[in-house]
């Protein structure tokens, strides 16, 4: 026995299948899987995909489609570089510094500009047109206008269905869950109904109203009333809150590429006109924007030069008449030579004195203006007023420009935006960098000032030692001088103020107005639509069958078991479909005998010539087909003039065999508990080369008769005198009556069933008899007939049943 087990071992040990090898050929082996999937259930995804596709084509047929609407704009971020007039604005102050693209983009999407755009169109009653799916919106082509009471409450965001009845009246219905009131005087909710429902018949050009709504609805006579009549409609009240958020939702702006100032901004829509009009009139707006920024800048300008020509022109006027009066009394009309050039040279430092003067007024008033004010906009450049400091200049610019960006943000409800505490830090550095250069220009324009009156005070000791007359002049003519140039070079900073106003040109310009892009919409997309249905035509059973698979406690299919098991498959019997015990005896042509005698011609690699031919067949749980595989093996054998013994050892549950001539009740049970002898319970069959020797009575101690000396004692009895003994053996899932049989075998063979063996107590019981050696191979029972693969290779030559 011993060698006949090495030998047994070592065949085993050649034709087992390493797990490494076979995890080689994992990917063939789940491509392999779902082929054989898809084939089998050829109709679930053939079925799936023509209602995915059908879902597909009326989808497509009643969507509403999109289409992209877009317009252009080219946003200049050099504002030297446009034209003459904005060279001369940006020249004395009026355009302060370069525009940031980054910056105009977010100023296109905020809140106050939409807002502007909307307040130009019509939009506060949405129209809509019953569709077999959903509603169309009916921009400005709606048979009937709603005109809402403003000063009384509305339900917004809810749907009033209109069904015209007559050329006077309708029908108006109203059914919500939770209807909210808004109050456009105070632009604010009021009061949340729960559970509403209204439905009235009313007249046109009446107000319909009660404590909740009021409004009056006007037909429009110039449509066709019998269509009118064959359709339905509804309108939707909404707040300038609801269009804001909806059009910020619905517009996306993006530059052509990163090199590029020009801003796209596009929308997709089913309502390409209103987008249209609401794109125009953003765009219109934004220019209009821009506009009055410069305007206001402007304005501020020469508003604060006004006011400085307003306190010198009293003073200009009272010297000018004290100039007059002097000569027409003393008789004088100029001085002498030596005395004009003295007073020349004092003209000109009075001169030089009186711009140092403006300028000094203009630091005071900077220092004056971050004293009373948090905020710049009013604020005006120093170059406007002909302080050529470059460095002043540049700060005070970029404050202004971070005052308008910190506006935007303000007015577009994003106080807590990280970049907006940004631009705080920045702007409180950039005031302290200001304030500390304004304290070094009011020094300087201190000491220049303090200069020039040191040289007007030698000057003036020099017109001391001059005629009285010509003295008393010269004094007169002096403050009427630095008057007057104070007033002319004021009116030259108001005419070049006025003149750039005049000639200012916006640094923005409508590369493309808004208009549909493309003569197609962009959704839905046929092409798409049908690709993702034909996947889902093919997921969803996938998917289906995946989870079945995964939710079956048992196998459904012979590739999940060889991978489970990972053992050699000896044979793979066809399915009973006759449903007849020995098949291999009464259906010699049919398929599932051929596959018995091919499991029998693969035994020749698992057993020695010259080891014993005892085989044990066992299996996980009972209906796996264990018996039926051990008959008709046995039936199979004896068919080939080997003598055969089928030993029923399932004594807990006997197997009445098919195949007994006679039906008699002693049997294994009864020789171990010697009781009788094998030639009192060994029956003939029809086939002179097969016996069988049955279980016999149950009796009170299987396990134990199973497991003593007398049943190795038996076993070897019976294969004196044969040349194979089939051993069906109780399943060793259910007890462990059958290792001590296994152990006594040459060749263990463990019998699964598809659809059938558990996959958990399987996979348990393989590696258990794995691990105690107790198995050889594997038989996998119940195998479906593929009829198309027979008819293929030929198999017509078998019986089909």
């Amino acid at each position: 026995m011993a060698k006949n087990k090495n030998s047994k071992n070592e065949t085993e040990i050649k034709y087992i299948i390493s797990r490494q090898d076979l995890e080689e050929d994992d990917t063939i082996y789940d491509i392999k899987i779902i082929i054989d999937r898809f084939i089998k259930n050829w109709w679930l995804f053939l079925l799936t995909t023509v209602l995915a596709i059908g879902i597909a084509y009326f989808a497509t047929k009643f969507i509403q489609p999109k289409y992209k609407v877009s317009t252009s704009l080219v946003i200049n971020e050099d504002n030297s570089l446009t034209n003459a007039p904005a060279a001369l604005m940006q020249e004395i102050g009026f355009i302060t510094g370069d525009k940031n693209f980054l910056n105009e983009v977010f100023l296109l999407q905020a809140s106050p500009l939409i807002q502007s755009a909307l307040d130009k169109l019509d939009l506060r009653v949405s129209y809509y047109k019953k569709e077999p799916i959903g509603y169309s919106e009916l921009y400005k082509s709606s048979p009937f206008i709603v005109l809402i009471n403003p000063a009384h409450t509305q339900p917004v965001g809810c749907r009033f269905n209109i069904k015209i009845t007559s050329q006077k009246t309708c029908v108006i219905s109203i059914d919500e869950e939770e209807m909210h009131l808004f109050s456009f005087v105070t632009n604010q909710t009021t009061q949340i109904v729960k559970d509403y429902q209204s439905e009235q018949e009313v007249i046109f050009g009446n107000y319909i109203g009660n404590d909740f709504f009021s409004f009056k609805i006007l037909l429009n006579n110039e449509q066709d009333l019998e269509e009118l009549l064959e359709q339905e409609f509804s309108f939707v009240i909404n707040t300038d809150k609801s269009l804001i958020t909806a059009f910020k939702e619905a517009m996306e702006i993006i530059p052509p590429d990163k090199q590029s100032t020009v801003a796209e901004l596009s929308m997709e829509t089913a309502v390409p006109v209103k987008a249209i009009d609401f794109l125009n009139s953003l765009t219109e707006s934004y220019l209009h924007k821009d506009f009055l920024q410069k305007q206001h800048t402007a304005e501020k300008t020469i508003e604060y030069i006004n006011e400085q020509l307003d306190k010198v022109s009293e003073s200009l006027n009272l010297a000018e008449d004290n100039l007059q009066n002097f000569r027409s009394q003393k008789k004088i009309l100029d001085v002498s030579m030596q005395s004009q050039q003295i007073f020349d040279e004092l003209k000109e430092l009075k001169k030089e004195k009186a711009v140092l003067d403006v300028n000094l007024k203009y630091v005071e008033y900077i220092q004056d203006y971050f004293k009373q004010n948090n905020t710049y906009t009013d604020l005006i450049s120093p170059a406007s007023m002909g302080i050529e400091d470059p460095t002043l200049n540049s700060l005070i610019e970029e404050l202004i420009s971070l005052n308008i960006e910190k506006v935007s943000f303000i007015d577009n409800n994003q106080e807590k935006n990280p970049y907006l505490q940004k631009i705080n830090i920045r702007i409180d550095n950039l005031r302290s960098m200001i304030s500390e250069n304004i304290n070094y220009i009011k020094r300087t324009t201190n000491i220049a000032i303090e200069d020039a009156d040191s040289r007007i005070n030698q000057l003036n000791k020099e017109i001391e030692k001059m005629p009285e007359t010509e003295r008393a002049l010269l004094g007169i003519e002096r403050v009427f001088d630095i008057n007057n140039s104070i007033y002319t070079y004021l009116l030259e900073k108001k005419s070049e103020a006025e003149i750039a106003k005049a000639s200012y040109q916006s640094d923005i310009e409508i590369a493309e107005p808004a208009d549909i892009v493309g003569n197609t919409p962009v959704s839905p997309d046929k092409k798409i639509y049908y690709l993702i249905s034909l996947l889902m035509g093919l997921a969803i059973p996938s998917g289906f069958l995946y989870i079945k698979e995964i939710l079956s406690t048992s196998f459904i299919s012979t590739e999940e078991i060889k991978k489970a098991s990972l053992v050699p498959v000896i044979g793979e019997i066809n399915r009973n479909s006759k449903k007849i015990e020995d098949v291999v005896a009464k259906l010699p042509e049919s398929h599932i005998a051929e596959s018995f005698r091919k499991l029998t011609f693969n035994l020749k690699y698992f057993m020695n010539d010259n080891s014993g031919k005892i085989i044990a067949l066992s299996s996980s749980i009972s209906g796996e087909g264990k018996s039926f595989v051990a008959l008709n093996l046995a039936q199979t054998l004896a068919n080939n003039n080997y003598r055969t013994v089928l030993a029923g050892f399932d004594i807990r549950r006997p197997k009445k065999y098919a195949s007994l001539r006679n039906k008699i009740d002693l049997g294994i049970s009864d020789i171990l508990i010697n009781q009788a002898s094998v030639d009192d319970v060994i029956q003939k069959t029809d086939n002179e080369y097969l016996d069988i020797l049955p279980a016999g009575n149950i009796p009170p101690n299987p396990a134990e008769l199973l497991s003593s000396n007398r049943t190795g004692e038996l076993i070897n009895e019976i294969k004196e005198n044969y040349d194979f003994v089939i051993i069906d053996t109780p399943p060793v899932g259910v007890v462990t009556d059958g290792f001590s049989l296994m152990e006594k075998a040459d060749l263990n063979i463990f019998v699964s069933r598809v659809k059938h063996t558990p996959k958990k107590e399987f996979e348990e019981l393989i590696s258990e008899l794995k691990e105690k050696k107790l198995i050889s191979g594997l038989v996998i029972n119940d195998i479906p007939v593929d009829r198309r693969k027979s008819s293929k290779y030929g198999y017509k030559y078998y019986k089909a049943y």
